[in-house]
């Protein structure tokens, strides 16, 4: 199997469109790891980080796995449950088939992620907790694995 170079990028920014539209709706700061320049000041509110690892080349298709990671600033008045309700979110999300768009190459489909059908759990939430304890700085990771065929 001979894999279009654009795959990776195909795969990173289908899925940081989708991602990116989560963390609007969660009034989350969304950075696009490998893409988006993390300034300083960006890291003043909370965010949304993707990271997406793979292409995996396999016999039959692909194998990718999606982290995103959640980071909450988490100031001592702030509602804690608000950051559970978000890891919810994105957990939702990734919870199912993705489209995999030919972004800037003329568009159209190349193909769907679709849950690994080697993993019994498709999506994993993660609780770093307080990641420092001279901060309120608060981190889950959403993971998930997928495969791609074409």
């Amino acid at each position: 199997m001979v894999m279009p170079p654009n795959l990776p990028w195909w795969i990173q920014s289908s899925l940081a469109l989708m991602m990116k539209q989560v963390a609007n709706s969660l009034a989350l700061e969304f950075f696009s790891e490998g893409v988006d320049e993390e300034v300083a000041a960006a890291f003043q509110k909370d965010s949304l980080l993707l990271r997406v690892n793979g292409p995996f080349i396999k016999t039959d298709g692909y194998s990718i796995e999606v982290q995103v990671v959640l980071t909450d600033l988490g100031a001592p008045s702030k509602n804690s449950k608000e950051h559970f309700i978000r890891c919810g979110a994105v957990a939702e999300a990734l919870d199912g088939v993705i489209s995999i768009n030919k972004n800037g190459d003329g568009g159209g489909l190349y193909g769907c992620l679709s849950p690994d059908r080697d993993d019994s759990v498709r999506v994993k939430v993660l609780h770093f907790g307080q990641v420092d304890s001279n901060m309120k700085v608060r981190q889950s990771a959403v993971v998930a694995s997928y495969e791609l065929f074409i």
